[in-house]
């Protein structure tokens, strides 16, 4: 396969683009190659526009194969951790599916399988997503890190906020949230990877913030730990 087309910032080369220019090309109706430089928004040159053209072909014989090997193969469990993970951190299931040389289906049946809370789209990203039943706890451990359907990302647990804890100074009034809202009331870490470099902190990789959240909008990770997932890869 061929190797060392390098993109420059402003050219569009995604898979799709030099796709529709190969077949605008091979169609047999009037399209120039200097139409096919302009669409990819390179500089006319014939030669460039070629060997883009024959590394997306050999790129695309290449993934082929590979699906074609894998068909009909079962999952293995490094696919398994990898389409929970790259999900997880947000990964679109084509890409996922891509880098596995499977189908979008083959993906989609594993975490289906497997069960894993629902990612929305950056659209959606304020609602709160869906926790399959797996993951349903009515009550968690102090320290234990979870999964949350509102931050959409990993927390920690600190604390019940129950009765007695609202007791201590700074608090108003004593609720019962499980009277409320038939749910326990939990105080979290809200677990933030980034970059920190230029920060007072440049050499923290975690950060995060404090918030609370009630039982029935986290949800447990013991079934993909089992699995032999790796949380600590998992990001915000």
């Amino acid at each position: 396969m061929r190797r060392g087309i390098k993109k420059r910032e402003h050219e569009k080369l995604s898979d799709t683009n030099v796709r529709e220019v190969i077949e605008l090309l091979e169609s047999g109706k009037p399209f120039t190659k200097k139409e096919a430089c302009q669409k990819l928004n390179i500089t006319y040159n014939t030669s460039r526009l070629s060997n883009i053209i024959t590394e997306f072909k050999d790129k695309q014989a290449f993934y082929e194969k590979r699906r074609s090997q894998n068909r009909g193969r079962p999952a293995t469990p490094n696919e398994i951790n990898e389409s929970i993970i790259m999900y997880l951190n947000k990964e679109p299931v084509s890409a996922i599916a891509s880098s596995l040389f499977r189908s979008s289906s083959f993906v989609k049946g594993i975490l289906n399988k497997v069960g894993v809370p629902e990612i929305p789209t950056k659209e959606n990203k304020s609602k709160v997503a869906f926790l399959p039943e797996i993951m349903i706890a009515s009550q968690f451990k102090e320290g234990e890190i979870v999964w949350s359907a509102i931050k959409h990302g990993l927390v920690q647990i600190l604390k019940e906020i129950d009765t007695e804890y609202q007791i201590k100074p700074g608090y108003k009034s004593v609720r019962n949230y499980e009277d409320l809202y038939s749910s326990k009331l939990y105080q979290i870490y809200v677990i933030e990877k980034g970059d920190f470099s230029n920060t007072y902190f440049p050499y923290v990789t975690v950060g995060g913030h404090y918030s609370c959240s009630l039982a029935y909008d986290l949800g447990k990770l013991d079934h993909l730990i089992d699995q032999g997932v790796d949380i600590s890869r998992l990001e915000k």
